[in-house]
Formats: C-alpha cells, sequence, structure tokens
C-alpha cells in the first residue's frame, strides 16, 4: 500500500515526524525531517531502543512543501521524495506486521488513500451527463421560500389533466404545470383550473422535444439545447420552493398516503440536500372498467432539493438527475404507494414519449396494452377495481419487485461511487463497493446565537455545502413540535445550557427514528471546522470517536458555573459517574446508530446530566460500545487557545472560539492556505469518479442499430 505525506516547510511548525507504530516498543519505520539541514532521517525501534539511522539530503531544488511517498514491502520501505525513488530500508531484525498505526507530528500531513479521503469525491465529481442549461445556466436557488413543489410536465393529456390537478388541491405549497405543444385542450383545462386551485401556476413551452431514445441520443451528441433535460430544467426554473416533486400527468395522488408522507419527512419545511424515494400502483382502464396492477414497478427517487441545486442532466437516451446529487443527497424511502399511474387499454400509449428498448416496465405494459387488444384478457395479477376512488386500493402494498428494488437503490446511492485512478484507471477499491457512510453533522446551538449560527453559514458552511454534506443547526423549543425548518432542527426540549444532554439525546431520538443517517456529527457553535478534514475522519471505524480527549482524573467539576439558566446550579459541582475518559463535546464527536440508540435508552441517566459528554462516554461504556477512548491522528481537534493549533495544518476542528471576529479571521486565515483543500486535490488529481450512469458507447450502438428510431426510445 502507498502511503503518502505531506511535509509543509513554510509553516511554523519546524519538525515533523512519521511514525509506522507495531506496538508501544517498536516503531518499524520512522522519518523525521531536520529543517536547518534539508535532511530526511530514517529509523526504526526495537524494544524501546533506535536502531541505526539513514540520512537522506533532500537537494537545493525541493520546495516549501515536500512530498514523501512510503511504499510497504514484504520485509521493509522503498522511500520516494517528490516522485523520485530515492532509498529502500529493511528495519534491521524487525519484521514487518500485516497492521500498522501510521501517525504523523508537526509539519507532516497524511494524504494516504483511504475511505477517509475517498469521501472527498464529493468535493470533486463532475457531472453523471450532458449539462442541460437553460439560457445558458442551470436553474438558480436564490429567492426560494420553504415548501413543496410539484411539477408536472404534459403533452396531450386532456383526458387526465384535471383529476390529476384535483387531486393535489390543499397538499402541495405550489403546482408548477408545463405544457408542451399538447395537441389537445391540455393546456386550457389546466389554465381554467387555476380559479379554484390557487397554488396553481401553468407555463408553456413552445418546442417540439425530440423523443426519447435515437432521436434524443442524436440531439444530445449534437449539442443541442432541445432535449429533455434543457425542457425539465426549464420547469424547474418556474419553481419557487425549497423542495420539489418529479410528478407525472396521469397520476391521481392516493392522498391519505401522501399526505403521510409528506408529513413523516418534512418535505414542506426542510432544507436539506434530501431525496425521497416513493412509488405507486398503475390503474388500467378501457374507459369503463379498471384494473390495478398489483405488481407494478416504478422504481424512482422523485422528491429533490432545489435549494441544493438538484437538477437534470442528460444521458443518450433520455435525462435523469444528475447522479452527483443522488449520492450525496440524504436518501428517504415511503413504503406505500401514493399515487395512481392511469393507462388506456384502448388507446396508443407511449405516443408522445417512446418506449426505451431495454425498459423492462415499458416492455411490460406494452406487453399488458397489445394482449388487452389482440383478445380483452388482462394479467392474473390484476385485480379488478371500481375505479380510482376504491378504497381497497390504501390497502395495497408496495409489491416486492418494488421493495427489492428500493433495497438496491439504498445500497447502491449510498455507498461510495467508483474511482479509478487516472494513471492506469486502476480501481481504487478493486471488488469492492464501500459503504458511504451517510452523516449528518449537527451544530448545536440556541436561539441567543442566532449571530454565530450565521457567522457559520458565511464561512465554513459553504464549504461543507459545496461538499454536499447534510447538515443541522439543532436548537430547543419546548412544547412545540420537533420540526426540520431550512437548515434548523427545532426539537421539543429546552434550549438553556443545563439541558444540554437533553438536547443531544432529542437529536439521537430524531435521527434514528426519522432518517437514514448512519452517523451523526455533533459540533458546538463557536467552532470552525475544515469539512475535508472532518469527512477524512474515520468515523465509520468506530461506535464513538472523538476529536479531543477529556477526564481521567477526579469526579467533581464546575465547568457549568456562570452557564446555566438556573442560577442557583452554579454553586453546585457536577459528580461525573465515573473516573473514565471521554471525548470532549467542545471538540467535536461521532456517534453511529447503535451508539445513538444507547444514548436514547439511556432515558433519564442522559437526562439528569449537567454534562452530555460525561454522559455520552459512560453511557456507552457500559453499554460495551466505548472499550478505549483515545485521541486519534486523523481527527484532530484544538482549543483556539492551544499553541499546538497556529503550528498544525491539519485540524478538522478549532473549538472555543471567544468571539464572532475571531471565527471569521480564522476561518479566512485557514481557508486561504492550500491545506484546506488539500485532501479533495490531491484525490482529484490521483483518481476520478465514475459515475455509472450507463456505458455511453453500448448504448449508442444498440440505439443507432434499431431499425425503427422512434421505437427505440426512453419514457421521459
Amino acid at each position: 500500500m502507498d502511503h503518502i505525506f505531506i511535509i509543509d516547510r513554510g509553516g511554523s511548525a519546524r519538525f515533523a515526524k512519521i511514525n509506522f507504530v507495531a506496538d508501544a516498543e517498536a516503531i518499524v519505520f520512522h522519518a523525521s525531517l531536520l529543517f536547518e539541514e534539508a535532511v530526511l532521517v530514517i529509523n526504526s525501534k526495537r524494544d524501546g531502543q533506535w536502531q541505526r539511522p539513514l540520512r537522506l539530503a533532500l537537494g537545493e531544488d525541493s520546495g516549501e512543501e515536500v512530498r514523501i511517498e512510503v511504499l510497504r514491502r514484504d520485509r521493509g520501505f522503498t522511500v520516494s521524495v517528490d516522485g523520485v525513488p530515492r532509498l529502500s530500508f529493511l528495519p534491521a531484525e524487525l519484521p514487518v506486521p500485516a497492521s500498522l498505526s501510521v501517525t504523523t507530528e508537526g509539519a507532516a500531513r497524511d494524504l494516504t488513500l483511504s475511505r477517509g479521503l475517498l469521501r472527498q469525491w464529493r468535493f470533486t465529481a463532475k457531472s453523471s451527463g450532458f449539462t442541460a442549461e437553460v439560457n445558458g445556466r442551470l436553474p438558480r436557488n436564490a429567492g426560494l421560500k420553504p415548501g413543496l413543489s410539484f411539477i408536472i410536465r404534459a403533452k396531450n393529456e386532456a383526458h387526465n389533466i384535471e383529476r390529476c390537478l384535483r387531486s393535489l388541491d390543499g397538499i402541495a405549497d405550489e403546482i408548477v404545470f408545463v405544457d408542451n405543444n399538447s395537441r389537445d385542450d391540455t393546456f386550457l383545462i389546466a389554465s381554467s383550473l387555476r380559479r379554484e386551485l390557487f397554488s396553481l401556476r401553468t407555463h408553456q413551452y413552445l418546442r417540439d422535444i425530440p423523443r426519447a431514445g435515437r432521436p434524443h441520443m442524436d440531439e444530445v451528441l449534437a449539442g443541442g439545447n432541445n432535449t429533455l433535460g434543457h425542457f425539465y430544467n426549464y420547469c424547474l426554473a418556474r419553481s419557487g420552493r425549497y423542495n420539489f416533486t418529479k410528478w407525472d400527468a396521469d397520476y391521481i395522488a392516493l392522498r391519505p398516503h401522501l399526505e403521510e408522507m409528506i408529513q413523516r419527512f418534512q418535505l414542506r419545511t426542510r432544507g436539506d440536500n434530501v431525496c425521497c424515494w416513493f412509488s405507486g400502483l398503475e390503474l388500467y382502464t378501457d374507459g369503463q372498467r379498471y384494473w390495478v396492477d398489483t405488481d407494478s414497478a416504478h422504481n424512482e427517487f422523485r422528491v429533490f432539493s432545489r435549494r441544493h441545486h438538484a437538477h437534470w442532466v442528460n444521458i443518450l437516451p433520455w435525462e435523469e438527475v444528475d447522479q452527483r446529487y443522488l449520492y450525496t443527497a440524504h436518501k428517504l424511502f415511503f413504503d406505500k404507494p401514493v399515487y395512481l399511474e392511469l393507462f388506456r387499454l384502448d388507446a396508443v400509449e407511449f405516443r408522445d414519449r417512446g418506449q426505451f428498448i431495454d425498459d423492462r416496465r415499458d416492455n411490460e405494459r406494452m406487453a399488458y396494452i397489445r394482449r388487452f387488444q389482440e383478445n380483452g384478457e388482462v394479467p392474473a395479477h390484476f385485480l379488478e377495481v371500481s375505479g380510482p376512488d376504491d378504497p381497497r386500493l390504501l390497502d395495497l402494498p408496495v409489491c416486492p419487485r418494488e421493495q427489492e428494488g428500493a433495497r438496491y437503490f439504498a445500497e447502491h446511492f449510498n455507498a461510495l461511487p467508483p474511482l479509478h485512478a487516472r494513471r492506469d484507471e486502476r480501481p481504487a477499491t478493486p471488488g469492492q463497493k464501500l459503504p458511504g457512510a451517510p452523516l449528518l453533522v449537527a451544530i448545536v446551538s440556541c436561539e441567543k446565537n442566532l449571530d454565530r449560527q450565521n457567522a457559520i453559514r458565511q464561512t465554513w458552511l459553504q464549504d461543507l455545502r459545496r461538499g454536499h454534506v447534510s447538515h443541522v443547526f439543532v436548537i430547543g423549543r419546548p412544547g412545540q413540535p420537533t420540526q426540520w425548518v431550512g437548515d434548523t432542527l427545532y426539537l421539543d426540549c429546552p434550549d438553556s445550557y443545563e439541558y444540554l444532554a437533553s438536547k443531544v439525546q432529542a437529536l439521537c431520538r430524531y435521527v434514528i427514528e426519522h432518517t437514514g443517517f448512519s452517523h451523526l456529527c455533533k459540533l458546538d457553535d463557536d467552532t470552525v471546522v475544515n469539512p475535508e478534514r472532518l469527512l477524512a475522519a474515520p468515523y465509520d471505524e468506530f461506535h464513538y470517536l472523538g476529536g479531543g480527549v477529556a477526564g481521567g482524573q477526579g469526579t467533581s467539576f464546575d465547568w457549568h458555573a456562570g452557564k446555566c439558566e438556573n442560577p442557583q446550579l452554579h454553586d453546585i459541582p457536577y459528580e461525573s459517574p465515573d473516573r473514565g475518559h471521554w471525548y470532549g463535546g467542545q471538540f467535536g464527536y461521532f456517534l453511529d446508530r447503535p451508539a445513538m440508540q444507547a444514548v436514547v435508552e439511556a432515558g433519564e441517566a442522559m437526562r439528569r446530566s449537567l454534562y452530555e459528554d460525561v454522559a455520552v462516554a459512560h453511557i456507552l461504556r457500559v453499554a460495551g460500545l466505548a472499550p478505549a477512548i483515545a485521541s486519534h491522528p486523523r481527527f484532530r481537534s484544538f482549543k483556539y487557545s492551544d499553541a499546538g493549533r497556529s503550528a498544525s495544518r491539519d485540524w478538522a476542528v478549532v473549538c472555543d472560539i471567544p468571539e464572532i471576529e475571531q471565527m471569521i479571521e480564522l476561518y479566512e486565515e485557514a481557508s486561504a492556505h492550500p491545506a484546506w483543500t488539500e485532501l479533495s486535490a490531491h484525490l482529484d488529481t490521483e483518481y476520478r469518479v465514475r459515475l455509472d450512469w450507463m456505458n455511453f458507447e453500448a448504448v449508442r450502438a444498440r440505439l443507432q442499430a434499431s431499425a425503427d428510431p422512434t421505437a427505440s426510445g426512453a419514457a421521459g
């Protein structure tokens, strides 16, 4: 395995050390840089004793940043400096074990490829398809309001559109209807409903779009702007809410289920980068009788965040939501059908949109229609119902095939996307699909600290959003319903210092019950955070990991003096339940779902604690989820007053910053240095992300070989 380190000779630290540690008495590889002499010293330690060192002069042409590559061999190491192999090192009589702990000190920074480094792909990934800009730009997210838009595209849907629109009345904050050159009365019917449906806005798109399939491919490859992606983004630009739903003109809402989904996931108020999978039932009719397909399959994400720049791109046969968004967004799944999709058995379906030869769903639907038109038969899994209002429809589940599709989407898009080495196309993780470890960064704050929240929004939160990392401010609002509004989660708990443990417990409960995040990162609001370093922390390897260790001495503390709303608490010392160590809450810490569950189940033991971080560590120790609490070299946090902070370039968190102006000043200073983004820059130099939407050349060959271009389209 290659290990890559950067030594910054231009910083304030005047030493640099790299260690490959076997145990307390054995360092199998040690490198230290003598700054004044520009000499790299290589050595090893056995039984607590250093061996004979090797000295390697860097040379006069070496710059302020020195790149050290260490390649592990069976019996030793090969060392390269600035890309040039310089020496081989064999630790004398000291075997190289398979597992080593790698640490750095001073000006040395570790850029070794790890899951933490692979997560930097979020900052580097390009679009998964061909850009579909409207008037030279993608839809902007300025001026958006909280709420949920339903975006409906229609062409020749006069027989469906009124029922579709009325089924959303009172549910949607905004209905954006766009007619695409219908030859019937679709647009007139929709426009007339504005007198009654006050959330409805109607628009026209007066261009005939190439049908999905080969006609669409030809337009995409020609670099044209008359594509499905351009049309969809035109529709999106007409919406004005945080979140939007892709809703078809032949859908009828199953209102109880749709309302339940919107309420459960708070889709009308939340402002994070979310996407939601939901499904429906296919309802077939010959104009008199109705049948529901109990094996209906749609398998799509259909709710997205416009606030976080979800948009469509073009691929060859059709359009898709940019998979860069799908991989980074917080995925939600609703397990009840929320709509009926109408199909006519006595008419020509797909006339206006095409059918892709590889689309199993469209092939099945066409087979049902042909069979009915030939002999009047429907498949055995069709259930006859009285119509769209039949109450039995609400009792039908999402079919097993659709449930399997949801599980696949969850596994696929919660994993890291494929990354390949630029120099030889070698996969970064051959034969593996690494879990993405979906993370929620929760900044615990309070109502009175709005200025600090705004300072964070204006500084490092911009970098967090650049990496599409889910985040939320956490505030207590006792007696009010728990609600995610914009980028703030309001919890039904007190907001003062003495109830911080209750707030963290309520936060854990919310994540467990209402989200799909596998990990939570708790931070304070007096911090500056480097998002790249935060993502690089190996949080997915532990139940509980923090940036700084506290405790281990005494059980009585008075750190809360002067901070509580109840002044009588100031003179009462806090008694710790044990003498164990804990990860200091100010430094930030990660919890996985088992750890969050243990905090929730602790009940009064958590709520009655004055110090949330002490309580969390004690609870997890009792639960067997925190066997050893120790600092980790890949998650480094400092207090603002710590002298070591100014000498380091690889910190993830700086905490306990007294003034807002100091937060802003520190961010501006740190983010201006190349080390702030060096992890993503390094990954982008070495690897590229492959968003596996389809095999470009294979699809083009199939479409070009099709004898009937219009028969090889795709549903838009």
